[in-house]
């Protein structure tokens, strides 16, 4: 898989058939299904912030959500699930009075 490491991303198996079988990931950020090639795009998994955010500190309530746009880009959305709204930062969180130290990812 390369040097992927993200807590949403599932391998899949394999899909296709016969020989045309091509390995591929689920993004669960951005509901999407992915080829192996795709995870080294930098509209994919190489140019996502989501592995470094959840690896930080953060709250607890954070959601990453991932936007993938037919012109081969995507975005990733802030959302806090606590309180269901978008988030400009990471940083607006520790200013929330809900904020809740959440154990970085490993």
């Amino acid at each position: 898989m390369g040097d992927v490491n993200c807590i949403y991303l599932i391998p899949e198996g394999c899909k296709g058939q016969g020989g045309d079988c091509q390995e591929m990931f689920r993004c669960l950020a951005g509901k999407v299904m992915l080829k192996v090639s795709d995870l080294k795009q930098e509209w994919a998994c190489a140019g996502c912030e989501i592995p470094a955010i959840m690896n930080a500190e953060h709250c607890l309530y954070l959601e990453p959500l991932k936007r993938f746009f037919n012109s081969g880009e995507s975005v990733v959305v802030l959302m806090c699930s606590l309180n269901d709204r978008v988030l400009p930062s990471v940083a607006a969180c520790r200013k929330c009075p809900n904020y809740t130290r959440a154990a970085p990812s490993t």
